[in-house]
């Protein structure tokens, strides 16, 4: 039955998964598949929440594909400014000191208008969640929203329910319970989560790899598909995400263009270039 859904969807030019408008990234997975954790691994400051917006504002606000956020890391204030810039281009820095033109308050106005309608949930964790809470609300979320695309903000900032010895026990432990709930739910999991700064050290630095996540190997193991965004470091809107696992899929490099100004990840050849303030 599976195989032949997916050989109708793809008679129709459909995907089995959720289309995320960066082209190459659907084409090598198909999208991001329903009833699968998807891990998105990166250092501090590389990008991690950037990309999973990037996401949310394609699936949630142009696609209108009920979607859950659960953020660890930041307030539902500071995630809506961060959408906003995403989702209309208006940069960041012009909404965080109020210099935002009336152009630029036109597309903040259709922003407001269209985030009103949109499907789109966000939970606000910031004083800190379990595994289990967080199974509990994607269960809840998904039977009374229908959620079917979730992303949690990030992984190492989940507790565990049980208190271990070893930090390395607790994030199995999160990162299992979170699939459990991607499967049990038939929800489109991204995960956020923590990459550790070995591949930054030495003097020639590489491009991280799944081992490098931090604090567990389970993630690794966990993770139907993971993708690590690297950025260079002499061009920071030089980027590409690398899918080192997929369970029935090719591994690869994906070229992205990154623009700073608002916190977007885009196709490189339609992303607009701009001068740095």
């Amino acid at each position: 039955d599976n195989l032949e859904r997916k050989k109708s969807l793809a008679d129709e030019g459909k995907r089995s998964g959720l289309a995320t408008g960066l082209y190459k990234l659907d084409d090598l997975m198909d999208g991001i598949q329903f009833g699968e954790q998807f891990i998105i691994g990166a250092r501090p400051a590389t990008g991690k929440t950037a990309l999973g917006l990037t996401l949310v504002a394609e699936i949630a606000m142009r696609q209108n594909v009920p979607t859950l956020i659960i953020s660890c890391e930041m307030s539902t204030e500071a995630l809506m400014s961060r959408l906003c810039a995403v989702y209309t281009g208006v940069k960041l820095s012009s909404l965080r000191r109020g210099t935002y033109t009336d152009a630029d308050m036109k597309q903040i106005l259709t922003f407001n208008a269209k985030l009103a309608s949109a499907p789109l949930y966000i939970f606000d964790a910031i004083r800190g969640i379990t595994g289990q809470q967080v199974e509990a609300i994607m269960r809840q979320h998904a039977r009374r929203y229908g959620v079917r695309f979730a992303l949690v903000d990030y992984l190492q900032k989940v507790k565990s329910n049980k208190r271990s010895e070893k930090r390395t026990y607790e994030v199995a432990e999160v990162s299992g319970a979170l699939r459990a709930a991607a499967v049990s739910n038939k929800i489109a999991l991204v995960t956020l989560a923590q990459v550790n700064r070995e591949s930054e050290q030495g003097k020639e630095p590489r491009m991280p790899r799944a081992c490098d996540l931090a604090d567990s190997g389970q993630i690794e193991r966990d993770a139907d598909a993971i993708a690590l965004i690297h950025r260079d470091k002499k061009d920071p809107s030089k980027a590409c995400l690398i899918i080192a696992k997929q369970r029935d899929a090719a591994e690869g490099i994906i070229e992205l263009y990154y623009n700073g100004q608002i916190t977007r990840f885009e196709n490189p050849e339609s992303a607009p270039r701009y001068d740095d303030d």
